[in-house]
C-alpha cells in the first residue's frame, strides 16, 4: 500500500517519474589526465580500482598529457580507450 501511497502524493504534487529522473541527470564532465583525481577516473566505463591505480602508477612515471597516451597503461586497449575518449580532454586540460 505504500507505493501506491507514494504514487499518489507525487500525482497530487505534479510531479511525473520522467521529471524525477532529468533533475538526478549529472552533466558529464571531460577529465585532463594529468591531474584527474582517482574518483573521477574510476567512473569511467569499465575502470575499477585496479585500473585506475595502474594509471595513477603510469601518470606518475609518463606524461598523460594525450588520451592515446593511455595505451601504456596495462589494461587499456584500443576498445577501451575507444569508450573513454568522450570523457577526455584531448589537449591534456
Amino acid at each position: 500500500q505504500a507505493p501506491i501511497v507514494l504514487l499518489t502524493a507525487l500525482l497530487a504534487a505534479g510531479t511525473s517519474w520522467s521529471d524525477r529522473r532529468a533533475s538526478c541527470r549529472v552533466a558529464p564532465r571531460r577529465l585532463a589526465l594529468r591531474d584527474a583525481p582517482a574518483h573521477a577516473i574510476q567512473v569511467l566505463p569499465g575502470a575499477g580500482a585496479s585500473l585506475t591505480r595502474r594509471v595513477l602508477l603510469i601518470r606518475g612515471l609518463l606524461p598523460l598529457d594525450r588520451p592515446e597516451t593511455l595505451r601504456w597503461v596495462p589494461g587499456i586497449d584500443g576498445n577501451r580507450l575507444h569508450s573513454w575518449w568522450p570523457w577526455l580532454l584531448t589537449d591534456g586540460g
